[in-house]
């Protein structure tokens, strides 16, 4: 396709066939050759920032090789948000991230990628990303992280939450101390991801007492978080694809 595309403008051309390995990626992502759609998903790609798209295309490709998965075309209203949001993206982890979600996006054609992906990843700090994949990684029950699947059977488990406050410095040396700034962006945090629907339980809010600052504080009960069926889909997605 974009061989054949008069309309490419020449120095985007040279940008990317500067890689070997963009140009057959963006093929098979793209669709067939001569497809409208696909003209005009090229031509909007052409106005985004070309260094970070080789960037992108790139990882995203060699993600597919060494899962040993072909990717296929993926949907205008996918690719066109996230190469967007990528384009845009100075953290690097974020961008690992938004280079896994396109890798998803071109192994799965069962709708299991959603476009609300695309959205949640650009509300995300990388704080917060963070806090999804330790708190996946700390998470116990009969689905290892070390396994995940986007479909298929999914329980909902409770979180090592404890755990990610430590890790974080949220608590201090002494028993019942509390980091104050850690702890309120710890909780800052967690209501962004409850907010987008990652999290169940923020019903199950407890009042406690800090012992340092004398006054009441909020917190979430560790025995009743877990993941949603779309939090869980979300955070797999977002990391490389595995060999089926």
């Amino acid at each position: 396709m974009l061989n054949e595309l008069n309309e490419l403008d020449i120095m985007y051309k040279l940008a990317i066939g500067s890689s070997p390995v963009v140009v057959p990626f963006l093929n098979k992502i793209l669709g067939p050759t001569g497809d409208e759609i696909g003209k005009f998903v090229l031509s909007r790609l052409k106005l985004l920032p070309i260094i970070k798209q080789v960037q992108l295309y790139s990882k995203a490709d060699a993600m597919l090789k060494d899962s040993g998965v072909v990717p296929h075309q993926v949907e205008s209203k996918i690719l066109l948000p996230l190469v967007e949001a990528a384009s845009l993206e100075e953290d690097d982890s974020l961008f690992n991230k938004w280079a896994a979600l396109l890798a998803n996006a071109a192994v799965y054609q069962t709708g299991a990628i959603q476009p609300a992906f695309v959205e949640v990843l650009k509300q995300l700090t990388p704080r917060q990303a963070y806090m999804l994949d330790t708190l996946f990684r700390l998470a116990p029950g009969d689905l290892p992280p070390s396994q995940p699947t986007i479909f298929g059977a999914f329980t909902p488990r409770p979180f090592g939450f404890e755990a990610y406050m430590k890790e974080v410095g949220a608590y201090g040396n002494v028993e019942g101390e509390i980091n104050q700034d850690a702890y309120n962006a710890t909780f800052l945090d967690l209501d962004n991801l409850f907010r987008l629907r990652l999290f169940i339980g923020p019903d199950n809010m407890i009042a406690t007492k800090s012992i340092t600052e004398k006054r009441a504080r909020i917190g979430y009960s560790s025995k009743t978080l877990a993941l949603t069926h779309f939090g869980h889909s979300f955070i797999v997605a977002c990391q490389p694809p595995t060999s089926e």
